[in-house]
């Protein structure tokens, strides 16, 4: 992510840009416009860490939520329903000597090694 300078007519509008590729071609995604330079540094915001640090805790807090977003897509996806264990639907099922969870074609239980 960075901050690019945008002109629009008269003034200069800083905005909050994404970079992201798909399918080989880089694609950008505005994802906040902070405000005008001229009001910008009129106010100081500019300043220091001002306009510098509020993008920096944008990127964090967009970062964060993809993360947590594709964590959570992957635990749904591996994670298997607690009930398709214990009915045995799909492609699980318990094993009879262990109560572990085993594939439905398996020959042998990977937990306690006895044949099903």
């Amino acid at each position: 992510m960075f901050v690019r300078a945008k002109k629009s007519g008269a003034y200069q509008y800083l905005r909050l840009v994404h970079n992201q590729r798909v399918d080989g071609k880089v694609r950008q995604q505005v994802v906040a416009t902070v405000g005008r330079r001229d009001v910008l540094q009129e106010t100081g915001q500019m300043d220091g860490l001002g306009v510098i640090g509020w993008a920096a805790s944008i990127r964090m807090d967009f970062l964060t939520g993809t993360a947590i977003t594709v964590i959570l897509a992957l635990l749904i996806l591996l994670v298997p329903a607690r009930h398709a264990v214990k009915e045995g639907i799909g492609w699980l099922r318990r094993c009879p000597v262990c109560d572990g969870g085993i594939s439905r074609h398996a020959k042998y239980c990977g937990e306690c090694g006895s044949r099903v």
